[in-house]
């Protein structure tokens, strides 16, 4: 086996040992990748806050929440609310019998009918938003949905 031989040093120095990293021309400090994924965050978080805090209100033609009228949103005028609901609890009564819970096998739909039995008062004041308003004429808030089973659909 040969023995490597090693260059021989200048001055009585010894050899430089080699290194690996690249020359200092082509280092070029960060590069383009981890700027750019910065400016995406940055652009990112701008988009976020003035969407945040633009008020759309007008450029969507609503009306803030405030300026409505309690007129559009009488119990006669039923076509002027998009969902069904009571606007106080006196009006929804008397309260329509909902199923008993134990009605269904599953726990989930059980605890759900339990809970519409005993806040009764809660639900005629929700909105339903599952479709069921049109293809009933005495459909008038959340409530109405736990009458029979179309709850538990």
């Amino acid at each position: 086996m040969k023995k490597r031989r090693t260059p021989p040093s200048r001055a009585g120095k010894p050899a430089a040992p080699a290194t690996t990293a690249k020359p200092a021309a082509t280092r070029k400090g960060w590069g383009a990748a981890p700027i750019l994924a910065v400016g995406l965050l940055v652009a990112g978080a701008a988009v976020f806050f003035v969407a945040t805090f633009e008020d759309t209100t007008v450029e969507s033609g609503l009306q803030p929440a405030s300026d409505l009228s309690a007129a559009a949103y009488d119990l006669g005028n039923q076509a002027a609310k998009p969902f069904p609901y009571y606007d106080s609890v006196e009006e929804a009564r008397p309260f329509p019998v909902t199923l008993p819970p134990n009605t269904y096998e599953n726990e989930t739909l059980q605890t759900t009918y339990a809970i519409a039995k005993e806040i009764p008062e809660v639900l005629v004041q929700l909105p339903c938003l599952c479709g069921c308003h049109g293809a009933s004429e005495d459909h008038g808030s959340l409530l109405d949905c736990y009458v029979d089973n179309h709850a538990a659909t």
